[in-house]
């Protein structure tokens, strides 16, 4: 169960990736699930899942005020997560990012093996997601890696089984369209997830 003991460490990934431009940001800040923008609208999930919730606030003297990354890790019913939500969107080359260079990004030193790209709706933001297969020391998780980018926001993440077990094929989908942000990101209704 790889992903059991890193469980912070590799959700915080994203982190490390941060896109470089004019916008500075301040230090990275640890927060309560309560305070956290994003929610999981699904049954045995929502705040209570995140085992992490981590905020970015940019430099009110930069390029633009008030604009936020927000990171949250969680786990539930046999999956780990993470979602990653930008609203900075003069992030122009992260629209030009593939998911494989998400993927690498996220599981640096594992073996990947792709499947097919998948679309899916939620609101006005169009995800991509592509299910993946990280193998460590002899172990394999099956994970979906996503990416959206709509109005001035950007999101990015990934949800994994855990003890190698398989990812039921509407997993990622209902996962996406039950992520919640402020009103950029409305689910509409409660979701659940398959039992792996």
């Amino acid at each position: 169960m790889m992903f059991s003991a890193r469980l912070v460490g590799l959700g915080l990934a994203l982190l490390a990736a941060l896109p470089v431009s004019a916008q500075t940001w301040k230090e990275p800040k640890d927060i309560s699930p309560a305070e956290s923008p994003l929610d999981l609208k699904l049954a045995g999930w929502g705040k209570s899942s995140f085992q992490r919730a981590v905020e970015i606030i940019g430099e009110t003297n930069d390029m633009r005020r008030d604009v936020s990354i927000n990171i949250v890790v969680a786990a539930a019913q046999n999956y780990i997560a993470v979602v990653h939500m930008n609203e900075a969107h003069h992030f122009v080359h992260w629209e030009q990012d593939t998911i494989q260079n998400i993927s690498q990004q996220l599981f640096a030193n594992k073996t990947l093996d792709f499947g097919s790209y998948q679309d899916v709706s939620h609101g006005s933001a169009d995800f991509r997601w592509i299910p993946v297969k990280v193998t460590d020391k002899g172990a394999t998780n099956n994970c979906a890696v996503f990416r959206a980018y709509w109005d001035r926001y950007t999101s990015r993440g990934y949800l994994c089984t855990l003890g190698g077990k398989p990812l039921p094929e509407t997993a990622p989908a209902n996962f996406i369209t039950h992520i919640a942000y402020k009103t950029a990101l409305v689910p509409k209704d409660e979701g659940s997830l398959p039992t792996p």
